[in-house]
């Protein structure tokens, strides 16, 4: 079979759409998938690309579906659900999902809360992709209950919280950063989720006095970032293991 027609098969045995992510990795396990190439998964991509609105298209940053199966793929997937809130909801998991998966990739221990464990990252549910169902008793009671409400927690190997993550697609930020704000004592990242369109708001909002000491601790990045970063997912796992050797 020719590279294209390896990955459209492909990416029908995934059930019409994949990220990249998953379809580097169901690819390149093919044995029909022949190349000759250093960079198979730039391959892979730049096929899926070149083939778009003629065989493919893109549901979101790092998701792509086939034309032919468009039909059978749940509409909120691209952006089509008819009720807005389920619209904002699908996307929160979706992103909340992403990042679980980019931490398991680099090796941390990931916990969502237990509101959200039931809702599906694509066909999966958020509680199957964290290794922590309780929040870790890191700190103080109240500090503990309080972080057991960010989107995305990421754990390192000492039990201790190395990233607080939250998605933002309808709110103003302000509840976001009074979280990081109650949790700045604590040597962790704080990154802000988002439409890339709301950065500027975001900024606005840092730049209020109550957040005065963790502005320059706090990162925003964009659901188009999200896609390219999850997209890589398997080369943090490959770089790890080189660190490793």
């Amino acid at each position: 079979m020719k590279q294209h027609e390896v990955i459209f098969k492909v990416l029908k045995e995934l059930g019409g759409y994949a990220t990249f992510a998953d379809l580097y990795k169901k690819v390149l396990d093919d044995p029909e998938f022949e190349f000759k190439t250093k960079t198979p998964r730039e391959t892979i991509r730049r096929i899926v690309q070149d083939w778009e609105k003629k065989v493919t298209f893109r549901l979101r940053p790092g998701i792509w579906g086939l034309m032919s199966e468009k039909d059978r793929i749940p509409p909120e997937l691209y952006g089509k659900a008819k009720d807005p809130d389920a619209q904002r909801q699908s996307d929160h998991s979706l992103y909340q999902g992403m990042w679980l998966d980019i931490g398991r990739a680099r090796n941390f221990k990931t916990y969502v809360p237990a509101q959200d464990r039931n809702r599906k990252f694509l066909s999966t549910p958020l509680g199957n992709m964290t290794d922590i169902e309780r929040l870790l008793p890191f700190s103080y009671e109240k500090i503990v209950q309080r972080a057991s409400t960010v989107d995305v927690v990421w754990f390192n190997s000492r039990n201790l919280p190395a990233a607080f993550i939250e998605v933002e697609n309808s709110t103003d930020f302000q509840n976001s950063l009074g979280k990081f704000t109650d949790l700045q004592d604590f040597y962790a990242d704080f990154l802000i989720v988002a439409p890339s369109d709301k950065e500027m708001s975001f900024r606005r909002k840092l730049d209020i006095a109550a957040y005065e000491s963790i502005r320059h601790r706090v990162k925003f990045r964009s659901y188009d970032e999200t896609g390219s970063l999850h997209a890589k997912r398997d080369e943090f796992r490959e770089f790890l293991k080189l660190g490793q050797g």
